[in-house]
């Protein structure tokens, strides 16, 4: 691949290149797609053709949608991107981002970690930190980068002025359940998100807060054709009609848009759902080989594994991911295959760990309840219940768990105000759901 990729840092540039890949929101009747659009719609190569011979690339984004382009299509970085002229501190962050979207966690992590400590530079390596932190779910980790943003948007009108901080910080806030501060990020810096980053957001927090009327409105209202309007679409699908709804719409979106591997991904928990287990195995199997790069995938293909049963073949495959302590679910993962072998000490030991690294990691938390519940321990499973509903307080079957445990500690007045809760929200409740919590009514006596 011929081309002179320059980098320059200078503010002018900056505008110049937002202006001329459309990283902002233009006439929707007459601008061509941006590349945060055509990235969305899987078209990495019209990614890469619209960069291909361009002089000046400034903005991380382009650079991490370009990375993106690149792994998708399996294409090595080009030499001209990680040699001179380009900036020093501008080349660790294309390896450090390239290493991230390849899989090799350590690495990319090692290399954000040392251009954060350059006090010259020091902002693209929180910038990959935190987009790293992000990606893995390690959101306990994003705070002090954004801190770090923070006090540099103070000092001057820098990247950490436009885009990263509302972006980062939004993020941030709903995953620590901080929902009001999300919505005044989107209200008053709404300028610099682009349009699918803010119906993203937008749409996340109302299916969060069970408001899945209003959500419904902005997903009908986003472009069809691109990978993240299905996979909203198909959470609220899932949310407000339950499992069959939700297998339908899933196969007929993996028909219509063959290349969206999340909504693919989405099948195999829907096939599950529905118990066509087998099925689930050979759509993860699938995707785990397409996807060799993709730690998430190769995560749910080790997790179906155990779902068989199949431990030593489900080792081998976690085994060769080089365990990345990065991502929490690989610790869950470890503790379930333990358990499911009756070495509870050791599961034990691997939640343990994954929730010191991870606080407030839905997975670890999930994981707990379930060995909490496994060795009776009621009070330690109260506590992770709290976690989890602090975080996701609509959560159906979190909700149920909690019943459970206020009945085991004759809690006879939270058990109803619970049930009123779950009866109350607009979430599709299952039958086998719904006898559940009928079971814990007659378990708790006649409500007073």
């Amino acid at each position: 691949m011929n081309r002179t990729i320059r980098i320059t840092l200078s503010i002018s540039c900056l505008l110049l290149c937002l202006f001329w890949f459309g990283c902002r929101s233009g006439s929707e009747n007459t601008r061509n797609p941006t590349l945060k659009e055509l990235s969305n719609a899987l078209m990495y190569e019209e990614v890469l053709n619209r960069l291909q011979g361009e002089q000046q690339v400034t903005d991380p984004r382009i650079i991490m949608i370009y990375c993106d382009a690149l792994v998708e299509t399996k294409r090595p970085l080009p030499r001209e991107m990680v040699s001179a002229p380009v900036p020093q501190h501008v080349r660790n962050f294309i390896n450090g981002y390239y290493s991230f979207r390849q899989g090799k966690l350590r690495e990319s992590l090692r290399i954000f970690s040392e251009l954060a400590q350059d006090k010259d530079h020091h902002i693209w390596g929180n910038l990959g930190i935190l987009e790293f932190s992000l990606g893995t779910g390690s959101i306990s980790n994003m705070k002090r980068p954004l801190e770090s943003l923070e006090n540099e948007a103070i000092k001057t009108s820098s990247v950490a002025r436009t885009w990263s901080l509302p972006f980062y910080k939004a993020w941030y806030s709903f995953y620590s359940g901080q929902y009001d501060e999300v919505d005044n990020i989107l209200n008053y810096q709404k300028d610099s998100l682009d349009s699918l980053e803010l119906s993203e957001l937008k749409v996340t927090v109302l299916l969060r807060l069970d408001r899945l009327d209003e959500a419904e409105e902005i997903i009908r209202r986003m472009p069809p054709g691109y990978q993240i309007t299905a996979e909203l679409e198909s959470t609220l699908i899932k949310l407000k009609y339950g499992s069959k709804k939700w297998l339908e719409f899933l196969h007929e979106k993996r028909n219509k848009y063959p290349k969206f591997w999340k909504i693919e991904s989405q099948y195999a928990d829907a096939l599950v759902d529905s118990g066509q287990i087998d099925a689930a195995m050979e759509v993860r199997r699938k995707l785990a080989h397409e996807r060799p790069f993709d730690v998430f995938i190769q995560l749910s293909f080790a997790s179906h594994q155990l779902y068989h049963g199949n431990f030593e073949e489900a080792k081998k495959y976690l085994v060769r991911l080089d365990y990345p302590p990065e991502v929490s679910y690989y610790d869950v993962l470890l503790a379930e295959m333990y358990s499911k072998q009756n070495q509870d000490m050791k599961a034990w030991e691997y939640l343990r760990l994954a929730k010191k690294q991870f606080p407030g990691s839905p997975y670890a938390l999930s994981g707990i309840m379930g060995m909490a519940l496994k060795k009776r321990d009621y009070d330690e499973m109260y506590s992770a219940l709290k976690e989890k509903l602090a975080s996701d307080p609509n959560d159906i079957v979190t909700l149920l768990s909690a019943m459970f445990v206020h009945c085991l500690r004759k809690e006879y007045d939270e058990v109803w105000q619970i049930e009123k809760r779950i009866n109350g929200s607009k979430r599709y409740i299952d039958k086998e759901i719904r006898q559940q919590i009928e079971f814990l009514k007659t378990k708790c006596g006649t409500k007073p």
